[in-house]
């Protein structure tokens, strides 16, 4: 956050109105992030919670054992059950995602669930519908090329509780920059967040670094990058007040989400291999 040093001036200045806005609304935001995290732990210790997510993970194995009978993989017991549900197995935040060292287990036919929050307000991800389109036609490389890719598009203004099975089943989150972020805090350990960027992330006081501190502070637990860009064609909304400001709707090309996605591939969730990056769009 570009830290600001109000001044008195002959004439009129936002500066300390853009400065006590920023300070509040960051500190708001880090509180709430983890009084988020703290309600999502309580949710997670009840009984009917764990019920639940008990099923869901049954149906996950089912769907894993039919998918390895139809593809002639073995089966590997419990730690078939641990690649699947990291976001609660003892073991999950050790390794990468799955609780293992790598996706799918260098290609072992496991799944890949990508979510791309769909926001209704400003700073929108203005292509959305093409980019699940093309991302659930993609074919990751080798040696991830028996991973099963799931994309979908979500709306985190249903609220946490109908937003937590989302959450704890996505590996990936591509969100823009904003207070949907937040929610990435709700993902299981190893989990990859890819952070759009406005163009006019360096201007008018933005606290572009927020997040990223956010999440080192946490471990980092989830792994954060951020999709960046200079080029002001990317900011495209139609709404006349927004186009080409902080608050324009985004348009993110599907090579550079690529460049990214092959990139949390590679990192596989290990913690050891993580190293904060930004990808240009």
């Amino acid at each position: 956050m570009r830290r600001h040093t109000p001044s008195a001036a002959l004439t009129y200045s936002d500066e300390p109105a853009v400065a006590f806005f920023t300070s509040w609304s960051n500190s708001f935001t880090e509180i709430f992030s983890r009084a988020v995290m703290r309600l999502y732990e309580l949710w997670s210790a009840e009984d009917r919670a764990v019920a639940r997510l008990q099923k869901q993970v049954a149906r996950d194995l089912a769907a894993a054992r039919t998918h390895s009978a139809q593809h002639g993989a073995a089966a590997s017991g419990d730690g078939e059950e641990a690649a699947l549900v990291p976001s609660f197995k003892a073991g999950g935040a050790k390794g990468g995602i799955g609780g293992g060292t790598s996706f799918g287990g260098g290609g072992s036919g496991c799944a890949l669930n990508i979510v791309f929050a769909d926001r209704k307000g400003r700073r929108k991800i203005a292509n959305i519908l093409d980019l699940v389109a093309r991302c659930s036609r993609w074919q990751p490389p080798p040696p991830h090329g028996r991973l099963t890719i799931n994309c979908t598009a979500h709306d985190f203004g249903v609220g946490l509780i109908k937003s937590l099975p989302t959450l704890w089943r996505a590996d990936v989150l591509v969100v823009s920059h904003g207070a949907d972020i937040i929610n990435g805090f709700g993902m299981h350990a190893g989990a990859s967040v890819l952070e759009l960027m406005p163009p006019q992330q360096f201007q008018y006081g933005c606290p572009c670094d927020m997040y990223r501190r956010m999440y080192s502070y946490e471990g980092p637990t989830v792994l954060h990058y951020q999709l960046v860009t200079s080029n002001g064609s990317r900011a495209v909304s139609t709404d006349a007040r927004k186009k080409g400001t902080y608050n324009s709707d985004l348009f993110l090309p599907w090579g550079a989400l690529d460049t990214a996605l092959r990139h949390v591939l590679t990192v596989g969730g290990r913690r050891a291999s993580y190293k904060f990056k930004r990808f240009q769009y």
